[in-house]
């Protein structure tokens, strides 16, 4: 039984306190000596998925069978706390041993707690992609490195503590995005934010019309007073 939230592993934020969640995951029907072929419990089984009172899944299956269920919205419920339990039941018709249960339980994924955001900075707008983003934790490990669009790039349930930097380069030949660029529409605000709380890091300039050459890398740390000021009533 998995949590899914699309496209991240946690909840972005937002004037609620609860979220829809989607829940999914496999179930399987096992086996007996007593359900193998030929055998009075052998035969097919009403399965179904339920969360409360609500069926959300039903299917025929045989002893052996193992069967995604797919993808249910359930709640409303608090991310990070409220805790979810499906209950899977294997009839047999026709037969006096009763159904088959089992169950799983789950905690919903928690509240996204930091996001990277990049904005254009160039008058009339910029071309899609920021460029080659790498982000490091304090301790040199990589915890982020690729090539995200403009707008926000959550970090999901990331920590992040000061002394984490970010880089945003442009490369000809080298990283995730090599090559191709060369144009005057690539200055990027880099902020860091924390639901509706944002703290500019600086701004990476990426353009390079005149010789399309590389650009950066620009780095910017996040500071101590960088979180205080995104956790601050």
């Amino acid at each position: 039984m998995d949590d899914f939230t699309d496209p991240n592993p946690c909840y972005p934020p937002d004037a609620s306190g609860t979220k829809k969640a989607s829940f999914g995951g496999t179930v399987t029907l096992g086996t007996t000596a007593d359900t193998v072929a030929g055998k009075p419990a052998a035969g097919a089984y009403f399965v179904s998925v339920r969360n409360g009172n609500k069926v959300l899944w039903s299917h025929i299956m045989w002893p052996g069978d193992s069967i995604d269920y797919g993808v249910h919205e359930v709640g409303p419920g608090v991310p990070g706390q409220s805790s979810f339990t499906f209950e899977a039941r294997a009839h047999l018709p026709n037969s006096n041993s009763g159904d088959i249960t089992g169950t799983a339980s789950k905690t919903m994924q928690p509240w996204c707690s930091y996001e990277f955001q990049f904005w254009c900075e160039v008058s009339g707008g910029c071309h899609e992609g920021v460029g080659w983003v790498t982000i490091r934790s304090p301790e040199g490990g990589n915890l982020y490195d690729g090539c995200p669009g403009q707008g926000v790039l959550s970090m999901g349930n990331t920590t992040i503590t000061a002394g984490t930097d970010i880089t945003v380069q442009y490369s000809k030949s080298n990283g995730p995005c090599a090559g191709g660029h060369q144009c005057n529409r690539a200055i990027f605000r880099v902020e860091l934010s924390n639901g509706n709380a944002r703290a500019v890091l600086g701004t990476a300039n990426l353009n390079n019309q005149g010789d399309g050459g590389n650009r950066g890398p620009f780095t910017f740390t996040v500071t101590q007073a960088h979180l205080d000021s995104l956790n601050s009533p």
